[in-house]
């Protein structure tokens, strides 16, 4: 890959990279990605490890499924692979965490079949690591959800013209991002508030 990713995700992408040519693989796909997740040997393994994902196993699994080409070898990745970079750097967070989530996100591939062949419970893992990542995601730690702290009693009155434009802005294909502006205590948070009750 061709970005500037840190050295960890470095390393993920280019042990996938090796493990494909290791078992003659024509792509790299999500299987040698989940490989080499496993294979970090770091505190995200080791949950993945707790869920009976190890791996051994999976490495057995990915040989005995997939069937070796004999051709010249090229650092070709798959278009799901692919889709599920693109995903993580759209979140703004590549790591092995948010790889390994957009990966069950997406729900389909040879590494999801690979875990159903495992007997791994997809569905769990993927509630586990959703609940966790999220704490750990930059956007939670200079913001808060407020649909899920608003108290949907309170109201603001006069203000509709302005929660209406607000709306409006959010819903324009272009220049869709609206700004509030102003001193302290004119009503800014009292909007986003009274956008997240209509939210709800």
């Amino acid at each position: 890959m061709e970005n500037n990713y840190d050295i960890n995700v470095c390393k993920i992408f280019k042990k996938a990279e090796s493990l494909q040519k290791e078992l003659n693989h024509e792509y790299v796909g999500t299987e040698h990605l989940v490989l080499a997740i496993l294979d970090a040997k770091d505190e995200f393994s080791e949950t993945l490890n707790k869920f009976n994902l190890h791996f051994d196993s999976f490495y057995e699994e990915v040989k005995n499924t997939i069937t070796p080409v004999n051709k010249m070898y090229e650092k070709v990745y798959t278009p799901l692979l692919k889709k599920i970079i693109f995903l993580s750097e759209k979140e703004g967070e590549v790591n092995s965490k948010s790889l390994f989530l957009n990966l069950l996100k997406e729900g389909e591939g040879v590494a999801i079949r690979l875990m159903f062949a495992l007997d791994i419970d997809v569905d769990s893992l993927y509630n586990y690591l959703k609940t966790n990542l999220n704490q750990n995601l930059s956007i939670y730690k200079y913001g808060k959800r407020l649909n899920e702290t608003i108290n949907i009693e309170d109201k603001i009155v006069g203000r509709d013209k302005e929660i209406n434009l607000i709306i409006e802005t959010l819903l324009r294909k272009k220049k869709n991002n609206p700004l509030l502006l102003g001193d302290a205590g004119v009503g800014k948070s009292a909007l986003a508030e009274q956008l997240a009750r209509k939210i709800i």
